[in-house]
């Protein structure tokens, strides 16, 4: 150090070659449409690190700057983007989905310092410099070429007289605060992006049922109230993303026909609203964030039942009686990998058995289920359970000894020494139980049985 700084030189071809193998492949074989562009992707790299690892990942980074600057990013969003995009092609080898691939990117810019993760209370977003939304917007429309294929026009830019009509029609991506023309959406047959955003936009056009390459349409930011049936038509749609308040009429009869639909973003807190028929034909969905339960054919909850891959947060109106409740909580039985639930104003009367088979559940909150009598049965056995939050649970006034796993204190527990429930809850919230007279002591088995019985060992 005493002798001046160190300089840094420049990484040896086998070097690069490392690093793109382990950002790439992870250890698995090289393919060979790989190793032949051996040459010409160290050649671009020229020895740089930086650029080694973000080879694969350098559209993703470079469509990060088609947002405005400090604009709040989303991981989900971002993901749908560059899976629109093309940029998430799953691998052959390791079976990952497109989503999990996004995700691995995502972790790349972080660690090259090109995306800061902010996490706040309730969120988690992600930022990017300014500088560094100077590079990649250089990346993504370079200035030597002339033909643009990502456009975004904001505000009053977006207003300018006729500036609609100037737009390339071989765009692939459009993010437009103003609305456009009907003739002029339909000439835009090879986008595959589309965001409309602005008060002012009140009209999705008719001619959208022409943009048969389009996987990605966000109208969230809009003043849109109807939804065309035209927009049925598009068959390659990814991700939908609505505002669903402001729909007057809900989603199309025919929304059933976007069939490689991955991602449906839309609430709507109307209970009488009618849902599309035969929503379980989109087995490819991921996201989907409610579900009124109608009475006809089509509607009901065992349409839910064909979509496997369902993932994040559902709500579940029903609208055939007050009663249904209890079937439909069964019926949605979760993957026992599930780490964590929050279940509000469940109308049931009891909870589903399955609550015992989440063995990986780590947090679990139950709100407003106001006729429930008893809590579930074998949450005391749940190993990894750290959370547990009970409120306004009205119609319990006993806690008993089903909730710690015993459920025939004659019968004892078996051999062991000692049995322990609760292994690894931290924290137990009970709050707004005003008919709660009664808490079982589980220790009571000791009096049938030779085991020491411990409860909640490390609850802080």
């Amino acid at each position: 150090m005493n002798d001046g700084p160190y300089i840094l030189g420049r990484l040896a071809d086998d070097e690069c070659w490392s690093i793109l193998k382990e950002k790439a492949i992870r250890g698995e074989g090289v393919p060979k449409e790989l190793e032949a562009l051996k040459e010409k992707i160290l050649r671009r790299c020229d020895g740089l690190p930086l650029a080694a690892s973000l080879i694969e990942a350098k559209k993703c980074f470079a469509c990060c700057s088609i947002f405005p600057q400090d604009t709040e990013l989303e991981q989900d969003l971002l993901t749908e983007l560059w899976m629109a995009e093309g940029f998430l092609q799953p691998g052959h080898q390791n079976g990952s989905v497109m989503e999990e691939i996004g995700s691995d990117y995502l972790r790349i810019l972080l660690q090259a310092s090109l995306l800061e993760k902010v996490e706040e209370e309730e969120r988690t977003y992600y930022k990017m410099h300014d500088l560094v939304h100077d590079f990649a917007k250089s990346i993504l429309n370079p200035k030597s070429s002339n033909q643009y294929r990502y456009l975004a026009l904001y505000s009053s830019e977006a207003k300018a007289k006729n500036i609609t009509e100037k737009i390339p029609t071989s765009l692939r991506t459009l993010f437009l605060e103003n609305g456009i023309s009907d003739n002029m959406l339909s000439k835009m047959e090879y986008l595959h992006v589309l965001k409309l955003a602005g008060p002012d936009v009140n009209v999705l056009p008719n001619s959208i049922g022409s943009l048969l390459h389009l996987r990605f349409l966000d109208i969230s930011d809009s003043g849109i109230t109807t939804l065309p049936e035209s927009l049925c038509k598009l068959y390659n749609l990814q991700t939908l993303r609505i505002n669903g308040e402001k729909l007057h009429e809900g989603l199309p009869e025919g929304t059933s026909n976007l069939i490689s639909l991955r991602h449906l973003h839309y609430y709507h807190s109307d209970a009488e609203l009618q849902m599309p028929i035969k929503l379980g034909r989109l087995t490819s969905l991921q996201t989907l964030e409610f579900f009124n339960i109608g009475e006809e054919k089509g509607c009901g909850v065992e349409e839910l039942g064909t979509l496997k891959d369902l993932k994040g947060s559902l709500g579940s109106g029903d609208r055939e009686s007050d009663n249904g409740d209890g079937a439909v909580l069964e019926g949605l039985q979760p993957h026992y990998y599930l780490q964590m639930s929050e279940i509000q104003d469940f109308m049931g009367y009891q909870f589903p058995q399955w609550f015992m088979n989440l063995s990986k559940l780590v947090s679990l909150e139950l709100k407003g289920c106001n006729r429930c009598r008893e809590l579930p049965a074998g949450l005391g056995e749940l190993p990894f359970l750290q959370l547990l939050s009970l409120s306004k649970l009205e119609n319990l006034t006993c806690i008993g000894l089903s909730f710690y796993g015993i459920f025939d204190k004659q019968d004892g527990r078996g051999s062991t020494s000692e049995c322990k429930f609760f292994p690894a809850l931290k924290s137990l919230t009970l709050e707004d139980m005003v008919n709660l007279v009664e808490w079982r002591d589980p220790d009571e088995v000791r009096s049938t049985t030779d085991e020491d019985v411990a409860a909640f060992p490390v609850l802080c």
